[in-house]
This record gives C-alpha cells, sequence and structure tokens, in this order.
C-alpha cells in the first residue's frame, strides 16, 4: 500500500510561520489502515463499554442524583411552583447541578416504562453514561487525529479505552462522566472550527452548540469552556492578522461561528439547569463561587492518614493522579516534555498549545484556591481525558523520532501497547469494579490497601448482594426477616431482588459502631475506614467474616455474620451500668475474636469508670495497636495516663495524633493543659490557641485560655477570653 502524501498547504507568497501553526503532516504513516484500526478498535470498545454497564453497582452518588432528576422534572411541570429540586437529603448544594443527564435519563425510563426503583432503571442508567464514556473516547481520538493524524488517534483510544479509573467510572458515575463528555466534545467541535476557518461547518457549530450546553447542563464549572472558546477564537484571529502581516481576516464571514456557539450553548445549558433558569446570571457566579470553595468537608483517607478534604495537603491531587493512572500515560508526558520542541516546530502549534491549556489550567486553579477535594480525582475526569490527545501525539512523535534514528518505529509502538497490557488485564478480571486500580509504581492495589480510598463509591455492594444470593443467605423463598447492617444502603437496597427484597431490613450502621446495634449479617464497605487499623488486622480480620469482595486480592467490600453475641451483649451491659457482665461477657468476646478492637476499648472504659486506671491502661492499649489512630482512642488513652501521672506518654500520644491530624481540638487542648501545668506557659498558649483555631466553639479551651495568659502577665487577653468563655 503506498504512503499517504505528505501534506502541504504551502502556498507561493503564503504565510509560512502560520502554516506551521496550522498544519499537520503524515508522511510516516498510512492513514488509511490506521483510520481503518481505529474504527475496529473503537467498536470492539463500544461492546465492552456495554458490556461493563451491566455489571457495575450502584455509586454512592445515585442516592441522591435519581431523586433529582424526577424533581426536575416536577419542576418544569409545574412551571417552577415545586421547588423541590432545590433540596436533597444532603444538603442544598444540588441546586448548583444540572440536570442534562439526570433529566434525559428520568424521561428516557418513563418513555420505556423502567420502574425507577428496580435494576433495570440502573442498568439504563449505566449504559447511558458507558455510552458517554464512549463518545469521549471517540472525541479524544478525533482531537488526536488533528494533533498527529490515525495512528495517533489510535494510540488515543486505547489510552483512553484502557485506562480503568475513567472505564470504571463511566460505568456508574452521574457527575463527572457526562461533564468530562461535555469537556471533550466542545474541545473537539471547537478544534475541528479552528481547522477549517475561514470556512466553517454548520455541523460543526451545532455541534459545539450542543457540546457546550450539555456541559453546562450538567455542572456550572462548564462555563471555562465558554471563556476558552472566546479566548482562543480571538488568538487564532490576532495570530491570523499578524501572519497576514496586516490584511484584516474576514470577521464579517465568521462571526456566526463564534456568536452561535457562545449564546446558544448557554441558553440550552441553562434549559436543563432549573436553579439557572430562575436567574441565569446570578445563580451562574453564585454557583461558580460555591464550589471554589465547596461546602462539604469528609474524612479520606491519603497515605494511610484520616485527613479532612477541606485540609488538603498541595499534594493530594497530584500523587492520586500519579498512582492511578496507567504507566504509559506517566511515560507520555515524560516523553511529551523531551519531545516538545519538536512537537510545536511539526504543528499544528496552535491546537497543541490550546489543548495543553485545556488541561493544565483547571488543574492548577484548583491548587491554587486551595479547593477541597476527595475521592482521588474522580471531579478531574474532564481534565484527563483532554490530556490523552497530548500523550498520545508525544506516543506518535517519540515512534517517528525512533524511524528516523534507527528505524525502530515499531519499537516504540510496540512498548506503549505491551505497557497497555497490565490496565487491559486488571479491567478483564475486575470488570465489575475496575476503577479500583493503582499502578504498580505504588505496588497495584496490594500496596494502595490502608493507604488510599478504595471503592469510595460502594460499587461492590452488588458483588455483596449477590455473593450473599449464592451463598442461600438471601432467596426467593425467605420466610424469616433478616436485619442487614450496612454503611453504604443505597447500593444495597437497589440491588435487593423484589422477590426477597421485603423479607430484608436495612439498617444504617457505622463499621466503627458495628456491635452497637443488632444485626444478623451486615455488609460493610472499606470507606471511611482508617488506613492502620485496616493494616493492623489485615482487613476485614475478623472471625465473623463470611466473604470478603476482592479487587485483585485485596477486600474492598465484606460481609460479616452475627456469630456469638458476646460484643454485643457486653457493650449493652456497660452502658446499663453492669460492669461485671460486661467484663465477662467482653473477656469470652477478647477470646473469641482477638482482633475485635471495640472489646478492648469498651473493657479499659469499664475499668475507667471504676478508676482502676492500670488496668484500662492495659486494654487500651491492646486496642490501640489494632486501630492506631482511632481519635476516641488516642484521646482516652491520653486522659487515662494523665490519671496515672504519665504525663510524658500522654504528651508524646499527643504530639504524634496532632501530627496526623492538624484539625484535633482536643489534643490541643490537652497538650495546652500539660504544658501550664508543667509551667511551659508559652508553649501551653500556642496549644491553645490552635485548638481555638480548630473549633472556636470549644469553650473549656477559652477559660484554660484565660488561666495561662494570666500566668503570661496578659491580663487583657486572659479577660478576653474569660468572658469569651462563659458566652
Amino acid at each position: 500500500m503506498k504512503k499517504a502524501k505528505t501534506r502541504n498547504n504551502k502556498k507561493k507568497g503564503g504565510n509560512g510561520i502560520w502554516e506551521v501553526l496550522s498544519t499537520t503532516t503524515h508522511s510516516l504513516e498510512t492513514a488509511i489502515s490506521w483510520k481503518r484500526l481505529f474504527w475496529i478498535l473503537a467498536a470492539v470498545a463500544l461492546i465492552t463499554f456495554v458490556a461493563g454497564s451491566f455489571q457495575a453497582g450502584v455509586s454512592g452518588d445515585e442516592d441522591v442524583q435519581v431523586p433529582y432528576g424526577q424533581k426536575a422534572l416536577d419542576f418544569y411541570s409545574s412551571w417552577g411552583e415545586d421547588t423541590s429540586v432545590f433540596k436533597s437529603k444532603k444538603g442544598d448544594a444540588i441546586r448548583y447541578y444540572g440536570g442534562g443527564f439526570e433529566i434525559q435519563a428520568t424521561v428516557l425510563s418513563q418513555v420505556l416504562g423502567i420502574d425507577m426503583e428496580s435494576r433495570s432503571y440502573f442498568y439504563l442508567r449505566h449504559l447511558l453514561l458507558a455510552l458517554l464514556g464512549w463518545l469521549s473516547v471517540l472525541a479524544s481520538g478525533g482531537i488526536a487525529r488533528m494533533l498527529g493524524g490515525w495512528r495517533t488517534a489510535v494510540i488515543a483510544l486505547v489510552l483512553l479505552w484502557l485506562s480503568p479509573r475513567f472505564f470504571g467510572h463511566s460505568m456508574m458515575n452521574p457527575k463527572d462522566i457526562p461533564f468530562a463528555a461535555g469537556y471533550i466534545g466542545s474541545i473537539f467541535f471547537m478544534f475541528r472550527i479552528f481547522k477549517s476557518l475561514p470556512k466553517f461547518s454548520r455541523w460543526d457549530i451545532a455541534g459545539l452548540l450542543v457540546a457546550l450546553g450539555f456541559s453546562l447542563s450538567v455542572r456550572v464549572g462548564a462555563v471555562l469552556i465558554f471563556i476558552y472558546f472566546i479566548a482562543f477564537f480571538c488568538s487564532y484571529i490576532l495570530a491570523k492578522n499578524w501572519a497576514n502581516k496586516g490584511k484584516e481576516y474576514p470577521l464579517a464571514k465568521i462571526w456566526p461561528a463564534f456568536v452561535t456557539p457562545i449564546l446558544g450553548g448557554f441558553v440550552l445549558g441553562v434549559l436543563f439547569w432549573p436553579y439557572g433558569l430562575l436567574s441565569p446570571i446570578a445563580h451562574t457566579v453564585e454557583s461558580l463561587t460555591t464550589f471554589t470553595e465547596f461546602p462539604i468537608s469528609v474524612n479520606v483517607l491519603f497515605r494511610g492518614n484520616m485527613i479532612w478534604s477541606s485540609d488538603i495537603p498541595f499534594e493530594y491531587l497530584f500523587v492520586w493522579i500519579g498512582s492511578t493512572i496507567p504507566i504509559s500515560f506517566l511515560l507520555g508526558i515524560l516523553l511529551f516534555l523531551i519531545c516538545s520542541v519538536y512537537i510545536f516546530k511539526k504543528g499544528p502549534t496552535f491546537l497543541v498549545l490550546c489543548n495543553i491549556f485545556v488541561v493544565l489550567f483547571p488543574l492548577f486553579y484548583v491548587v491554587y484556591k486551595d479547593s477541597p477535594l476527595y475521592d482521588g480525582w474522580r471531579h478531574f475526569n474532564f481534565i484527563y481525558v483532554a490530556a490523552v490527545p497530548l500523550i498520545a501525539l508525544a506516543w506518535d512523535v517519540f515512534g517517528q523520532w525512533m524511524n528516523r534514528q534507527w528505524k525502530g518505529q515499531y519499537l516504540a509502538y510496540s512498548l506503549f501497547f505491551l505497557l497497555s497490557l497490565e490496565p487491559a488485564y486488571h479491567i478483564a478480571t475486575n470488570f465489575s469494579i475496575p476503577y479500583v486500580y493503582f499502578n504498580p509504581i505504588v505496588g497495584g492495589t496490594a500496596g494502595a490497601f490502608g493507604e488510599f480510598e478504595m471503592d469510595y463509591w460502594g460499587i461492590s455492594t452488588k458483588n455483596a448482594v449477590e455473593a450473599m444470593e449464592d451463598r442461600g443467605i438471601l432467596h426467593k423463598d425467605m420466610d424469616e426477616e433478616i436485619v442487614l447492617g450496612v454503611n453504604f444502603s443505597y447500593g444495597v437496597r437497589h440491588w435487593l431482588d423484589p422477590e426477597y427484597a421485603d423479607h430484608v431490613k436495612l439498617k444504617y450502621t457505622r463499621y466503627r459502631e458495628r456491635y452497637n446495634s443488632d444485626w444478623d449479617y451486615a455488609i460493610f464497605v472499606g470507606r471511611f475506614m482508617d488506613g492502620a487499623h485496616m493494616k493492623a488486622i489485615d482487613w476485614p480480620g475478623s472471625v465473623r467474616v463470611v466473604e470478603s469482595i476482592k479487587v485483585n486480592d485485596e477486600p474492598v467490600c465484606a460481609i460479616f455474620a452475627r456469630g456469638e453475641e458476646f460484643a454485643f451483649n457486653g457493650i449493652q451491659a456497660f452502658r446499663a451500668g453492669k460492669n461485671e457482665l460486661a467484663k465477662e461477657l467482653l473477656q469470652k468476646e477478647i477470646n473469641y475474636d482477638p482482633k475485635n478492637e471495640l472489646a478492648y476499648f469498651t473493657l479499659g472504659e469499664v475499668y475507667f469508670q471504676e478508676g482502676q486506671y492500670k488496668k484500662a491502661i492495659s486494654y487500651f492499649e491492646e486496642s490501640l495497636q489494632l486501630n492506631p489512630h482511632s481519635q476516641q482512642l488516642i484521646m482516652r488513652l491520653a486522659v487515662t495516663y494523665l490519671n496515672e501521672g504519665q504525663v510524658d506518654k500522654a504528651e508524646r500520644l499527643l504530639q504524634e495524633n496532632v501530627q496526623r491530624n492538624r484539625k484535633d481540638y482536643a489534643s490541643y487542648y490537652y497538650l495546652a493543659l500539660i504544658h501550664a501545668q508543667t509551667q511551659r506557659l508559652n508553649t501551653a498558649a500556642d496549644y491553645i490557641e490552635k485548638s481555638i483555631d480548630a473549633n472556636p466553639n470549644f469553650r473549656e479551651a477559652y477559660g484554660l485560655g484565660a488561666q495561662i495568659y494570666k500566668g503570661l502577665g496578659d491580663n487583657s487577653k486572659a479577660s478576653y477570653y474569660e468572658t469569651l468563655s462563659k458566652q
């Protein structure tokens, strides 16, 4: 087959610099063959996306998103009188999200006659999400083709398709995948318009309008894409005018390509956003401001420590990204930096620069604003899909360089495809939970266990329900009610088969309080669990475990059976003041389940209550071995040390704790107390200020602060704190 001819749009008297900015060469590829391969792989990818959508469980956010779709329809059908859409069980922040995906999913389910409480509804939702994920792959490949050619497009397709995090989220993420699809779709049509100006296709204008509108209808952050288009368009005109040496570019002919997508996209986006429809401009500004300082703070596991999402360290996002994207992508970043000079020289430089901007700007803006972050980088799927074309281009350019140097371009491409086998294998072997992926740099899921959040969506609850069905615990002939403790109730409830669901009573149960309530079985997802505890007991690490749901041999969810009732009855006895009975039962629990940290802790509480501090310390220390970072346990042990006169141990324990948790006001308070009692008043003042900063409503801190500042001779501040302590 003949090689495709090199494109060369340069004309006599033409603008050579601009030609470098706007053209792409294809001299090193057989375009027809690579194009055919692209569409063959796209077809195979579509099959895997569709198949995966029927394997995914229900995600945690669908608890809020599903009702939003129905409430949005109620808002429209009542002509705005029904405003329940602006509130949810998790707060009012739902109003800042658009209904672009949820409304369409709800309408389609009603047209098809699908009950929104059934499994079929979630199959439908997940299928729609998977199709959006697949369209994102096509758009990313399309951008790569504009940057480098069909071979670059093939690399981009494979890279994004075989990215387990993106692939897994495409099965069940109702917020981030629709937005990513709109984001990459907008960039795709922008680039098509820029490549064709001063002529342009009405289909490209319509495509950009729809993509912009859909993005805005999902998340108000899509306003950035509108700004991108305005900035890129103006830059394009300035560059063309400069390249034309003063000859004005025909703006009169191209203004529809500029105005129509912006105005039409904004109107379309607002139409599917109930809160935005009430006041398009004011509520857009309000929403942007709110999302910059997102009003939600949750405990997340990062590098083995539990931290607050509102107090995320600078490196959080970059560590998460570096740990969970394929090695081929990471190596591609290095290749892009090495080959950047050639990439810019080769062109199309204008599009490459635009592509770099849409990747880096939102990433560094979030870091600059120090916005709260959680759940890894799932909110940044849109950045990832936009970065893929650049990485694909770097791999392609590297292959071309290898060909020029050693006629070894296929060695480069072979390396890429070999590196792609590892994430592909992960997807294939964890097809129902592929998004729980960590690359070999961090040791895979084994290296990430207890260090990072695993199944933060609770997708594995589907697998747990099915495992209980396989074991005959849940079945259609059940005649007695089963109480099922759960920490992700929504996913479990919507995966119970209607034939037995009436015989299953769900009871929300926190893992750390699992023996405070009575249940027959329990399903615990490893979310909101302290990593140090998980590693200390090799979680789930209990004799009550019926089965663990695993990803690459690492547990992400566990099914517990009731087993012996020593723990539950012992805790109830302690609460009822029956200390001797509590001691007996809790000791039996320790013999029965030696890794039950709650049994040791509660037994320590019994002896603490009785004033037997040495015995209390021994049990608290045993519990600490199994749960090294427990805030409640550390505080109780520190206080017990102080009661026993072991001040040094208490201080060391508290200092270690505040190093892990900078917002632990209680630890700061007791450190201030210790330093005040040992006449280290300056450091005592520092600690009490930190306690007050962490919790301004902690009145005891003001009282202690008043005493400390009196000792320091600062009567003015002492009086001020004295007043605050009495308010």
